[in-house]
C-alpha cells in the first residue's frame, strides 16, 4: 500500500513532528510505502520565529540562509501533482486546531479530484471528530495514539477487508459518530525508531540562542500526570484514557539513547530537543542511567521542558553532568491564587523562584514559559507575571497568548462566559493575537502587554505604581 501523509503546517515552524515521523516508521516497518506532502516550507513565513524576534524574546538571525525564501506558490496545484505522481491508496492527515481550516482546504482539493480513502488523526481530530465528519471530507478518524491503528487500517484497505472493527477508529454512520474502543497505551519501547527520511532536511535547522543548530527531536516519555485547564491533556487524561492508571510513560534509557545514537550517525545533529511535556517526572535512578548512557554514546547538548515541582537538586545536578543546555519551566501566570484556581497549577511562587535559582547555581540556561490573556485574567494579574519573571530572572523566555482550544476546560469557561463564539474560529494561534472578548481587559491591552514584556523587564517601561505592590 502506498500512503501519502500530509503535514498541514500553517505557521511555517520548522520542526519534525514526532507523530508523523513515528507513524511513517510503523507503516514502513510493515512493508508499506510512505511519502509526505509538507506545507512547512511552502507557506509565506515562519510566523513563530518572526514574532519571537519582534517582541524581543529571541535574538535576530537570518534563517533564510538555511530555510530559503518563499515565493508565490500554488499549494493546491502542488498537492494535486503529488497525488497524481505518487498514486497513494490511502491518504493520512494530522489535524490540530491551528491548522484545521488549512486542512479543510487541502482535503477539499483531494476530494474534488480523487477517489482515495482519507484518514485523519491528531489532537483536534481526536477531541472533536464530528467537526471533520460533517464536512464529508474524511472517511475515518484515528483518535489517541495511532501507531497500531494506522497499520491495521493500511493493511485492511490494501486487502479489501472490513475496517470498522479496528480499535481507536471513529466512523460516521447514518448521521451519527461511531467510536470504537481505545486500545491501551502503546509500549514505547516497542515502537520503531522515527522516520526522518520523508521530511525536508531544512526541518533539522532551528534558531537557538542567536544561532542555527542542527537539531533532532525525540521523546523519552509521553503524557503528563497533570491536567492543566488550558491543555488538551485534560481531555486525554480524564476522558479518552480515563481507565489508564498512569498517564505518563517512559522509554527505558537504553531504548531512548539507541534511537538518538542511530539517527545522529545518519543526520549529524549538534543539538537535541526533547519533546516531553515533563521530562523530570523520570525518577532519579532512571535519570542517572540515562546520563550514564548519554555521556558514553551521545555527548550532545539538549533542551528539556519540565515542572518546577520536579526539579530537585539531585536531578539538576545529573542534568548538568549530562550536558543539559536549557531547562524550560512553566510560569504561565505570576499570580499564585489565579494559577491555582483557574489553571489548576498548585505550585507556589517560591517554588518557581527556587527552581530558577537552582539552575543558576549549576550554570544551566533557563527558559520561562509565560501565557498572556487567560479568561478572568486582569491587567494586575499580567503584571504579576511580569514581576515573577523579574524575581525568577530566567535567561530566556517563551511567551504565548492564551488560545481557547476546544477540548480544554478553559474553552468551556470561555464559551459559558461569552468570551468566544460557538464553533471553530477562522484562525486560532498562540503567536500574535487573542480571540477572547472579555469585560475586564481588552484584546488590544493583552497584546500591548505581551508585545512590551521585555521593555518592562528591562526597565524601559515602568510598571504602574498601583500594580507594583499588589
Amino acid at each position: 500500500m502506498k500512503i501519502l501523509l500530509i503535514y498541514p503546517n500553517s505557521e511555517g515552524y520548522g520542526r519534525i513532528p514526532l507523530g508523523l515521523s513515528i507513524l511513517s516508521s510503523c507503516l514502513k516497518d510493515k512493508g508499506h510505502e510512505v511519502e509526505l506532502f509538507d506545507l512547512t516550507f511552502l507557506v509565506s513565513s515562519n510566523k513563530d520565529n518572526e514574532m519571537r524576534e519582534k517582541i524581543g524574546i529571541a535574538k535576530k538571525i537570518d534563517t533564510s540562509v538555511h530555510w530559503g525564501s518563499i515565493g508565490n506558490i500554488d499549494v493546491k496545484k502542488l498537492l494535486i501533482e503529488k497525488v497524481e505522481a505518487f498514486k497513494p491508496g490511502l491518504i493520512g492527515i494530522s489535524v490540530i486546531q491551528n491548522n484545521y481550516w488549512n486542512s479543510i482546504d487541502l482535503l477539499k482539493e483531494i476530494r474534488q479530484n480523487f477517489d482515495i480513502p482519507i484518514v485523519a488523526g491528531g489532537t483536534f481530530a481526536t477531541i472533536y471528530p464530528q467537526s471533520l465528519f460533517l464536512t464529508g471530507l474524511v472517511d475515518v478518524i484515528v483518535r489517541g495514539e495511532g501507531e497500531g491503528a494506522i497499520v491495521e487500517l493500511a493493511d485492511a484497505f490494501e486487502s479489501g477487508n472490513e475496517i470498522k472493527g479496528i480499535d481507536n477508529c471513529v466512523f460516521f454512520e447514518e448521521g451519527n459518530v461511531r467510536a470504537n474502543p481505545v486500545r491501551a497505551y502503546a509500549d514505547l519501547n516497542t515502537i520503531p525508531f522515527q522516520d526522518i527520511s520523508i521530511f525536508d532536511q531544512r526541518h533539522l535547522m532551528k534558531p537557538f540562542d542567536g544561532k542555527m543548530v542542527r537539531a533532532g527531536y525525540f521523546e523519552l516519555s509521553r503524557g503528563c500526570p497533570f491536567s492543566c485547564t488550558y491543555c488538551a491533556n485534560f481531555y486525554l487524561n480524564e476522558v479518552l484514557y480515563a481507565s489508564e492508571k498512569c498517564h505518563i510513560r517512559f522509554k527505558n534509557a537504553a531504548r531512548c539513547v539507541n534511537e538518538i545514537e542511530a539517527l545522529n550517525k545518519e543526520y549529524q545533529y549538534n543539538f537535541i530537543f526533547f519533546a516531553d511535556e515533563n521530562m523530570l517526572s523520570l525518577n532519579l535512578k532512571e535519570l542517572k542511567e540515562l546520563a550514564r548512557l548519554w555521556k558514553d554514546k551521545v555527548k550532545l547538548p539538549f533542551y528539556i521542558t519540565t515542572r518546577v515541582e520536579m526539579s530537585s537538586e539531585d536531578k539538576i545536578e545529573v542534568l548538568k553532568d549530562m550536558g543539559c543546555a536549557t531547562i524550560a519551566f512553566g510560569i504561565e501566570s505570576g499570580n499564585e491564587k489565579f494559577r491555582k484556581k483557574v489553571l489548576k497549577r498548585a505550585n507556589t511562587n517560591d517554588q518557581i523562584i527556587r527552581a530558577f535559582k537552582l539552575c543558576k547555581k549549576y550554570a544551566i540556561r533557563t527558559t520561562a514559559n509565560n501565557i498572556f490573556g487567560f479568561p478572568y485574567e486582569t491587567e494586575s494579574d499580567i503584571f504579576d507575571t511580569i514581576k515573577l519573571n523579574m524575581e525568577s530572572a530566567p535567561d530566556s523566555f517563551s511567551n504565548s497568548i492564551f488560545a481557547p482550544y476546544i477540548g480544554t476546560e478553559l474553552y468551556d469557561v470561555c464559551l459559558r462566559e461569552g468570551y468566544v463564539n460557538p464553533g471553530i474560529p477562522s484562525r486560532i494561534s498562540m503567536i500574535d493575537d487573542s480571540i477572547l472578548t472579555m469585560p475586564q481587559i481588552s484584546r488590544e491591552r493583552i497584546l500591548e502587554l505581551y508585545m512590551n514584556f521585555i521593555k518592562y523587564l528591562s526597565g524601559e517601561l515602568s510598571i504602574p505604581v498601583k500594580m507594583r505592590n499588589q
